[in-house]
């Protein structure tokens, strides 16, 4: 098996290939893919946490980062909803990992995503094994993905198995190349 952050890896090269504006992760834990991720960054990097003092595991002084800890991702998407209200070009869903939570942050999230070149990623959706299912390791987040592919209308889903699981969702839009002509 890889490393334990080679999923940080994973979304660190896909934000150097699309250099997303904005830039949302719910659930912070030591940072790692936060850190990864802020210098392709060219806008704006959103870190949400239940948790707090995310401020000592990222670069909370950085110009581009806005630091929601103490705030569990339902309480933050509210606020996303009444004042943020931006676009969002990449996501990365690694918060509560049971299903209803999973389920519940990418379709509050989901309306903000960038149609077409937009990018959702949840982690830990292809536990390599049951004892991986445990509540303190991969949960049972697996199981949203299934439930996802009926409830996000004009979504593409992947789960990647590598690294607990990486599932990408992309918004189809009206981009010619989402068509066969």
């Amino acid at each position: 098996m890889a490393s334990a952050n080679g999923h940080s890896l994973i979304i660190k090269q896909i934000a150097e290939e699309m250099l997303p504006q904005v830039y949302v992760e719910l659930g912070i834990c030591g940072g790692v893919t936060f850190n990864a991720v802020l210098p392709s960054i060219r806008e704006v990097a959103y870190a949400c946490d239940i948790g707090q003092g995310v401020g000592r595991v990222i670069d909370s002084k950085h110009p581009k980062v806005k630091i929601f800890d103490n705030r569990s991702s339902m309480e933050f998407s509210r606020i996303w909803n009444e004042s943020i209200k931006r676009e969002i070009d990449l996501i990365f869903i690694d918060a509560d990992h049971s299903r209803d939570a999973v389920i519940l942050d990418a379709i509050n999230f989901y309306p903000w995503l960038k149609e077409d070149s937009g990018l959702m990623v949840l982690h830990d959706t292809w536990p390599p094994d049951k004892l991986y299912t445990s509540k303190d390791r991969c949960g049972d987040c697996y199981r949203s993905v299934s439930i996802l592919k009926k409830k996000l209308n004009g979504a593409e889903i992947l789960t990647i198995p590598v690294q607990y699981g990486l599932t990408l969702i992309r918004k189809v839009g009206k981009d010619w190349r989402n068509f066969d002509e």
